[in-house]
Formats: structure tokens, C-alpha cells, sequence
């Protein structure tokens, strides 16, 4: 059955917990994604929490049990959606994990891969651990159902080192994998609305005027590598050089008191901060792709970003040409040097900076849509 050959539109499921463009890289894939599905698709999007509505999609709440611990929201949520959509919907696509869902799209590492089932001693200690923690039981046995090859489904990762991380725990899913990565779309001025000068916007953070600006983007401040960072910039010791930090994280050291680092939380218009940055530093220490690589190439700023074997954006980079990479971002000393070297180097910071340009132009929300619809269509077309 095409899609072209009914008068309705088939149906589709949307299952995500918190549907919001600003909460993460998962979350701001699936609104994009959503937005588009919705104007072929009667899409139903099922969540707990949503930040923002839009036309042409049904939104169904599902309620929040608790917070903590949050395996058991997790599998409660599973549990909800599988009873709304049951027999109801072409397609049910999950952002989250749930057991039911046809067509999956990962954003993490898996679960298993954070288990040692190499030798027979890890593989018991590992049991072992299974066996006492509610936690991790629930969440390998709503991965195992995502996982199972038994049911028509596709499985969808974000990018090729997540592809890679889920066929190493999953070896069956070898080839059947799909990589759609995620778009990304200039910021667009609401009408009568005017951008702030780069002083303006320094002089509202506190920042000199003519300091070099660092910028870290990311949740989870440990994980995306700001304390190595942090200890980089404190290496380089220049007064004339700020690092701006926008998101949510905790950090276990005083450098919140330090007067050069600038915490501002999860900044509502980022592109007030692009405009500031003279460079953008991810070195992060896991990231399936790294969204604020292409945001910040967007607006010119050149980045220096952990290799692929950390960051799945990586693999389409190349060092010293479209970005600075770094080699091992447990290395403060790398940093550090790959910071000195754009900051000395103004011809290098333009030649990344128009490269980066160029490559932005490979990732859009058209291509990811097409890619993720043309899967729904092979499932409708095989009912």
C-alpha cells in the first residue's frame, strides 16, 4: 500500500517523554523530525511533557508516576503508550525506550555496552550486578525488545559511531541499521526583531569588550568534557581570553567562582552567543553526534572537537580543515594546545570557519525527513 494510493493519511505514533526543542539533541531531533513528518503523515505525538505546540499534530499526555527513580517512569511510560496504540497506528515511532514501537530512532549508547561480558569472570560479575539492580534489569529489558530481530521493524541510529556501539552488543542488527543524521536550520528573526551587537551582548555577560571568547555548549558538564577544559584554559592563563558555558550540568571544583568562566544556563537565544564566540571547544568524552558542532559552524565559528572515536559528528570532519581535532580529550595538554593554536592563528580560524560553512550544507531536515519516510513507507507498503 503507497502512501499516494489512500485518501487518508496514515497514521503515526510519536513516542518521546518530554517533546521540547531546547531539552537535547534527542529531543530537538525528534520535534524537527516531527514537524515535517506531519505534513504527510496524521502524526500523534504521546509524551509527559511538551515545551511547544504544532498545527496538524494530536498530542496525547501521558502522566508522570514519578521522577525518581526513573527506571520505573521509564518502564510505566513504556507500559502507557503500548496500551494508547495498540492496533491504532501504521507506524509507532519511538525516540524513547519503550517495547513496542516499529520503527526505533537511538540517540544514546546502549545499555549492554556499559557491561564486560568478555571473559567468564566479567560475564558472572556482570549477572551478578544485573541481578541486584531493579535499575538495570528494567532498562536491558526494554533494550532487549527494541533490539529483537523477531517483529518487522527498523532500527534508526543518529550516527555511524552509535551504529557501531549498538552491532558490538547486537551483532545480529549487523546490516540492518539505518544511519539518519540529524539536520540543523538557521535561527530565523521573528519580524521587527533585531539582533544585539556582539558589545551589547558581551557588556550583558560581563565580558571585556575585546576578550577572546571560549564557548562550551552541553548538558552534562562532566560527560561533554568541560572540567579537562576548564584545567586547559587555566594551563593558557591569559586574562584576555573568557570561556562562556551555556547548559545544565554540575562540576565537582570551584571553578564557578572563577571570574573568566561565565555560567549562563540554558541560554534561550543561542545565537546571541555564536555571535560572541571566536572559538567553540567540545571535547567531549561521548556524544553519538554533537549538535552544537553544526550550530556553531552555522554561525561561523570555528570548533575543535573530540575525534570520532568520541563524537559522531567527527566522522564527516577533517582536522585542520573544517575543524580542530582532538586525539584524546583526557588530555588537557591537547586542549590546550589546539585552543593556542586558533587563537594565534587568525588565517586558520577563517579557512575552518568557511569550511565549516560549506559543510553544514550536507545536513538538513529535508534529508533526514526523507530518510525516516521512506522506511515508514516500506513498512505500510509490506501490511
Amino acid at each position: 500500500m503507497k502512501i499516494n494510493e489512500v485518501n487518508t493519511p496514515p497514521k503515526v505514533a510519536i513516542l518521546i517523554r518530554n517533546f521540547s526543542d531546547t531539552a537535547g539533541g534527542a529531543e530537538r531531533y525528534c520535534v524537527e523530525l516531527t514537524r515535517k513528518l506531519a505534513s504527510v503523515f496524521d502524526v500523534h505525538v504521546f509524551c509527559q511533557e511538551k515545551s511547544l505546540v504544532i498545527p496538524n499534530i494530536e498530542f496525547h499526555k501521558i502522566p508522570k508516576i514519578t521522577n525518581k527513580p526513573r527506571f520505573v517512569n521509564q518502564l510505566f511510560f513504556s507500559l502507557a503508550t503500548g496500551l494508547y496504540t495498540k492496533n491504532k497506528f501504521d507506524i509507532i515511532h519511538s525516540h524513547d525506550m519503550v517495547t513496542h514501537a516499529n520503527v526505533y530512532t537511538l540517540h544514546v549508547p546502549c545499555v549492554r555496552s556499559s557491561l564486560n561480558f568478555e571473559t567468564n569472570v566479567n560475564k558472572f560479575l556482570s549477572l551478578v550486578k544485573i541481578l541486584f539492580s531493579p535499575r538495570l534489569f528494567t532498562y536491558l529489558y526494554l533494550e532487549k525488545k527494541q533490539m529483537s530481530t523477531r517483529h518487522n521493524k527498523k532500527i534508526i541510529t543518529v550516527s555511524n559511531l552509535l551504529k557501531d556501539n549498538i552491532v558490538k552488543s547486537y551483532p545480529l542488527l549487523e546490516g540492518s541499521i539505518n544511519v539518519v543524521e540529524p539536520g540543523y536550520e538557521l535561527e530565523k528573526l521573528e519580524p521587527n526583531e533585531m539582533t544585539p551587537t556582539k558589545e551589547l551582548i558581551k557588556s550583558k555577560l560581563g565580558i571585556g569588550a575585546n576578550n577572546f571568547v571560549v564557548l562550551f555548549v552541553g548538558h552534562g558538564f562532566e560527560r561533554k568534557g568541560l572540567p579537562k577544559l576548564i584545567m586547559a584554559l587555566q594551563k593558557i592563563n591569559e586574562e584576555s581570553m573568557s570561556l562562556v558555558v551555556a547548559g545544565r550540568g554540575r562540576l565537582h571544583n570551584n571553578s564557578s567562582t572563577n571570574k573568566n568562566i561565565f555560567f549562563v544556563g540554558e541560554y534561550e537565544k543561542m545565537s546571541e552567543l555564536y555571535s560572541i564566540a571566536d572559538i567553540l571547544v567540545h571535547p567531549t568524552l561521548g556524544d553519538t553526534f554533537g549538535m552544537s558542532i553544526l550550530e556553531a559552524m552555522s554561525h561561523s565559528v570555528p570548533v575543535i572537537v573530540s575525534s570520532k572515536k568520541y563524537c559522531g559528528i567527527s566522522s564527516n570532519l577533517t582536522d585542520k580543515v573544517n575543524a580542530l581535532i582532538i586525539n584524546n580529550p583526557h588530555d588537557e595538554e591537547e586542549i590546550k594546545e589546539k585552543i593556542l593554536l586558533l587563537y594565534e592563528n587568525l588565517s586558520l580560524r577563517s579557512n575552518i570557519s568557511e569550511e565549516g560553512l560549506k559543510l553544514i550544507k550536507k545536513f538538513n531536515w529535508k534529508n533526514t525527513f526523507i530518510k525516516t519516510k521512506d522506511l515508514f513507507d516500506s513498512l505500510i507498503q509490506d501490511k
